[in-house]
């Protein structure tokens, strides 16, 4: 994994902090409006031991 990867995540979560499932969408709104494109997912913890996993693919003329 890039070393950046994982900048919008950060940036979003040190901005304005866990806000729990909704956290996902602006994370994802983040990487668009950066004009990255390609195939990524979205993956969230659910209750107990289980996790959510969404692949997505953003093409460059979405962006």
């Amino acid at each position: 994994m890039r070393r950046d990867s994982l900048d919008a995540e950060r940036e979003t979560l040190r901005q304005s902090g866990n806000k729990s499932a909704p956290t996902g969408l602006f994370v994802m709104k983040a990487v668009l409006d950066s004009g990255q494109a390609g195939q990524m997912m979205a993956c969230a913890p659910g209750p107990g031991f289980t996790a959510s996993f969404l692949p997505f693919h953003v093409s460059a003329r979405a962006v």
